[in-house]
């Protein structure tokens, strides 16, 4: 599953597959994606991300909380990554 990032105006700036047991925001990080976000431990909400696409697939371990379409990245994971469809995020 590829995991693909747009900024405020719709556009894509970024794309990566997903990695199981990896945070969204890890996942990025690894590929050399760099988005905001603070304290990685689910309460600062700055990796605030909307789900446009396919929010049925990520898992939220959020302790703030958020709404249906929204995660933070620190705390969003993947929950199958081996299907062909491709999770939209875009940056708050």
């Amino acid at each position: 599953m590829k995991i693909i990032l747009q900024d405020k105006e719709w556009k894509t700036i970024w794309e990566c597959t997903a990695v199981a047991d990896k945070s969204i925001l890890d996942t990025l990080s690894d590929n050399d994606i760099q988005i905001p976000y603070s304290c990685k431990m689910w309460v600062c909400g700055v990796c605030l991300c909307n789900i446009v696409a396919w929010w049925e697939y990520i898992i939220k371990k959020d302790v703030m909380p958020t709404e249906d379409n929204m995660c933070l990245a620190c705390t969003a994971f993947v929950n199958d990554i081996d299907t062909e469809w491709e999770i939209i995020l875009q940056l708050i």
